[in-house]
């Protein structure tokens, strides 16, 4: 791959891995495989399901990597951080696991993987993931990221990439099969990137905006005679028009051509437009809006935690451990800040919540290392 240095691009290149390194301890790894050393930091987010527990700065010179250990608890992690400006590889690192360990019911997390973004997109990869699913129709659509919480928010940046699953239900070979889709006004057709599929086929942009799949002499066997072999899929990657506004509602569906039968329309895909509010710190003080920091997390020797928006007489902080039992409790007035020290606690995970005057102002999660 020949890369063109764009002006005002670093060098730097980041590279997020993840493992379970041990029974009880998930690793994240990044690492600036560029050539240059980042000139400006940029932020680095871990999610544990749909919850942010870590935004901290990070700087790294080329080849240094940085290394965050969480429990391996059953939960979704997830560790993302957007490249430098100007990096003509891809626009950010991240990397998810799923299943790694379980919770105290013995069980795992399911649903958040494929919430959001899976990769950065570089433009010489692609990458494939799906759902493992019980009975389910078989011609189905569905699109990734699949969106955070109840109205599937997606942020107006995030590239959109839609898989299409089709199986041969009738009596007889398929021998041809073509699958049109037209693509709504709020996506960019030049930017489409075709991808990855189970047979070889050719791709058109029709007149507007129909874009179709045909597979030519494909010979798909029907259900009944090879139910492994009567199956196919094929997946395209693209792009929103900029500026799509909050609350826009993106729809997908298709038409499958088995030979010249009618169409199967398949389910509609669904994202919608909006701000993705995943936040450790849960501001439960109605009144007023107000944020929580709590720097750095997960932290070694200690974090601060900073009450903003807000001037408070008093402020009660407790911290408890994951069984509910109380570790330490201090208070602050005139101040709306709190020091944790990592002395007072043993590695693990520890909820706190923050009150004024018997009254609840918010709670979130450390993780001490």
């Amino acid at each position: 791959t020949v890369v063109i240095v764009p002006q005002g691009w670093d060098e730097s290149n980041l590279q997020m891995m993840v493992q379970q390194t041990s029974a009880d301890t998930v690793s994240f790894t990044l690492k600036n495989i560029g050539n240059g050393d980042m000139l400006n930091p940029e932020g680095l987010i871990v999610i544990e399901d749909n919850v942010i527990l870590m935004n901290t700065p990070i700087t790294l010179p080329a080849g240094s990597e940085y290394v965050i250990r969480v429990p391996a608890n059953g939960s979704t992690w997830r560790a993302t951080i957007r490249q430098t400006d100007f990096n003509p590889y891809s626009a950010f690192a991240t990397a998810a696991i799923e299943g790694a360990g379980t919770n105290q019911s013995g069980g795992i997390s399911l649903g958040y993987y494929l919430q959001y973004p899976i990769n950065g997109y570089y433009g010489y990869t692609y990458q494939a993931c799906g759902v493992i699913r019980n009975s389910y129709d078989p011609n189905e659509k569905i699109v990734t990221p699949t969106g955070a919480g109840p109205d599937h928010l997606v942020d107006s940046t995030v590239d959109l990439e839609y898989t299409l699953y089709f199986q041969n239900t009738g009596n007889d070979t398929a021998y041809q099969i073509r699958i049109t889709d037209t693509l709504e006004s709020y996506l960019n057709p030049a930017t489409l990137v075709a991808g990855a599929s189970s047979h070889p086929y050719i791709v058109e942009l029709l007149g507007n905006n129909v874009l179709q799949f045909t597979f030519v002499n494909i010979n798909l066997p029907d259900s009944g005679a090879n139910y492994a072999g009567s199956n196919g899929f094929v997946k395209f990657r693209i792009k929103q028009k900029p500026g799509n506004s909050t609350g826009t509602v993106i729809n997908n569906k298709v038409n499958i051509f088995f030979d010249f039968n009618p169409p199967v329309v398949t389910n509609t895909a669904t994202v919608r437009i909006g701000k993705v509010l995943v936040t450790g710190i849960e501001n439960v003080y109605a009144e007023k809006a107000i944020t929580i920091n709590a720097y750095p997390n997960p932290f070694i020797n200690s974090t601060r935690i900073e009450v903003q928006g807000e001037t408070f007489n008093s402020l009660q902080l407790n911290v408890y451990d994951l069984s509910g039992k109380l570790i330490s409790t201090q208070n602050a007035n005139n101040t709306n800040g709190f020091t944790v020290q990592k002395a007072d606690l043993t590695n693990g995970t520890y909820v706190f919540e923050i009150s004024s005057q018997g009254r609840p102002v918010a709670k979130g999660k450390l993780i001490a290392q």
